[in-house]
């Protein structure tokens, strides 16, 4: 089972780490548990002791990873380069420290020997391009609301999603949220949320607090697992009316709509193979083309490690993928031609009447009114105009020929 890494230190001007190009500031020191891991011992007598993919460089400049390594090969020091005189791989929980994003390069030294920031440098065949992964900034949140990071706050008129992932909250993975500016193109992520000891019955007040803050945002839960309880809390005891709903379509899957119509509709959304393999392409596109903007450094450092697991893509051991998630679902959402028109204002109260009107059709009975027969006489007055009425008058303006 994943074990969450630990932010030791995080965003402080007091500590500097070594790299290339002097004492540089970093993002953050990270402390993560591994059940195994490579310990290499250089020609100079250094150690060190690394996850089995942490990125180190050859003689040539490339990056090799740890587990890589044999005896008699060269990697770059602060001294040069080190021959490697003992590696091996050791089982074993062991606790291990990682820089992150340290330097304007990337790069800083672990014992003296040059290292890459293992959160940064993108895992092999991950779903997002390595290189577009490596060049995605992030930012500061403007605003930290406990395990809340606000990096736009809600603009008026403005159109918001949030979606959820939920875990048991006993500490292996995290509930998670993120929250989408979908009213505007590209989209943008403003906003998230993660904790990993949350219980799953306090997590939907958490969630409708947020939504309420951005403009009533529509709610997608994921709910293959413990997410149909948070979303039935939501619906029905906190009476949240912006939930998406997803109905299932026979061999046409989980299509997304109102809730009614023809097919078993359900509150929320199960994460099957064919939403997932929807999702990460649309995902992969929408990020690679700058359509969809992500800022959150959390977010980032998942998707590093967001790889191919045969057909499909998931994290890699020790890592996780709760933010991902998020992201994958509203990617999905985008292909759904009723969220196409949930985020066009017009369209979003079009649909919200023809709801309206379903709703009371189902509820008047249906039948006619028998106003009595309808009785019609023919007159003519002195001006040979021709008269009809029966229960309402009218005057005729076809001329009769009988009368001219």
């Amino acid at each position: 089972m994943p074990r969450l890494p630990k932010t030791i230190i995080q965003n402080t001007p007091n500590h500097k780490i070594e790299t290339p190009n002097g004492f540089e500031h970093f993002y953050a020191v990270n402390k993560i548990e591994r059940d195994w891991c490579v310990h290499l011992i250089g020609s100079d007598g250094v150690e060190l002791k690394c996850s089995p993919r942490h990125p180190l460089f050859d003689v040539n400049s490339d990056i090799i990873l740890a587990m890589d390594l044999k005896v008699g090969d060269k990697v770059q020091a602060k001294s040069g380069f080190i021959e490697i005189v003992y590696a091996e791989i050791v089982d074993g929980l062991i606790e291990l420290y990682d820089a992150v994003n340290a330097g304007k390069d990337h790069t800083y030294y672990t014992n003296g020997v040059l290292s890459h920031n293992c959160d940064f440098v993108g895992s092999i065949n991950t779903l997002i391009n390595a290189t577009k992964l490596k060049n995605m900034p992030f930012k500061d949140p403007v605003i930290v609301l406990g395990d809340m990071d606000i990096y736009e706050e809600p603009q008026e008129g403005h159109v918001y999603t949030l979606v959820v992932d939920v875990s048991h909250g006993e500490g292996l993975d995290y509930s998670a949220f993120s929250i989408i500016d979908s009213s505007e193109f590209p989209y943008k992520q403003v906003a998230k949320y993660r904790n990993a000891t949350i219980p799953p019955l306090t997590y939907p007040t958490v969630i409708h607090n947020a939504a309420l803050k951005y403009n009533e945002a529509f709610i997608l839960v994921e709910i293959n697992d413990i997410g149909q309880q948070v979303a039935d809390i939501l619906h029905y005891d906190l009476e949240y009316d912006n939930m998406l709903m997803v109905t299932q379509r026979g061999r046409a899957g989980q299509v997304l709509g109102g809730g009614f119509g023809i097919g078993q509709a359900q509150m929320g959304i199960k994460t099957t193979k064919k939403v997932k393999q929807v999702g990460c392409l649309n995902l992969k596109n929408l990020v690679e083309s700058d359509k969809l903007i992500i800022e959150d450094f959390d977010t980032i450092a998942e998707l590093t490690s967001f790889v191919s697991r045969g057909y499909s893509y998931e994290a890699e051991p020790g890592h996780n993928d709760d933010l991902v998630m998020t992201l994958v679902l509203f990617c999905w959402l985008t292909t759904q031609p009723y969220f196409k028109d949930l985020t066009s204002v017009d369209a979003r109260k079009r649909i919200l009447a023809d709801k309206s009107k379903v709703e009371e059709e189902e509820l008047l009975p249906f039948g006619f009114i028998d106003s009595g027969p309808v009785i019609e006489e023919v007159a003519v007055d002195r001006g040979d105009d021709k008269w009809l009425w029966g229960n309402d008058f009218e005057k005729d303006s076809t001329p009769d020929p009988k009368f001219h």
